[in-house]
């Protein structure tokens, strides 16, 4: 979904803070091969796209209902 929004808008995703839900070391990146096998997937994404429509940003997005600012 980040590819499809990031190839029609250009815009830089934002970080936003949820709940996590804590696997441990049984997680899905906990994997050998994981690294390698994101790569290539995001490789194959970049491909269908022709391009690589995923950019940097460091934009974040937090609830300030609950959360103090300053």
């Amino acid at each position: 979904m980040a590819f499809l929004v990031a190839n029609e808008t250009g815009a830089p995703p934002i970080w936003v803070k949820g709940k996590i839900l804590e696997m441990g070391s049984s997680g899905i990146s906990s994997l050998g091969s994981h690294n390698e096998r994101r790569t290539q997937c995001l490789d194959d994404f970049a491909s269908v796209y022709g391009h690589m429509p995923l950019v940097s940003t460091n934009v974040k997005a937090i609830d300030s209902r609950s959360t103090w600012l300053w």
